[in-house]
């Protein structure tokens, strides 16, 4: 599905259009993005955090719990590289973010 969803989008990205994502890492623990974040989630200046902060780890955790499962694959930065350049993309650049637990992937058409 993943490689059908990438080819789509390069299919739809105008001739040197970015493309911009991110997903999780193939050991993801959503829980090291959440302690990275306290200081943001429960800072007193943005009390919304403190309410979306744990809502968003709870669905996050799901999301792991369903790939340790099998239900959800993650692949590792090697597995998104050939994808893209697969698919056809040019200038693939691949980073962790969020505590290490998740990849940003640009490239272009």
């Amino acid at each position: 599905a993943l490689v059908q969803v990438i080819t789509e989008v390069y299919r739809v990205l105008k001739n040197d259009g970015l493309f911009l994502w991110t997903t999780p890492t193939e050991n993801v623990n959503f829980s090291k993005v959440f302690f990275a974040s306290w200081r943001q989630v429960f800072n007193p200046f943005t009390p919304k955090y403190i309410y979306y902060g744990p809502k968003v780890l709870s669905y996050a955790l799901k999301i792991q719990k369903k790939g340790n499962m099998g239900l959800y694959h993650f692949c590792d930065d090697k597995r998104i590289r050939s994808i893209m350049s697969d698919v056809g993309f040019r200038n693939i650049e691949v980073t962790k973010t969020f505590a290490g637990q998740s990849y940003l992937i640009s490239a272009n058409k």
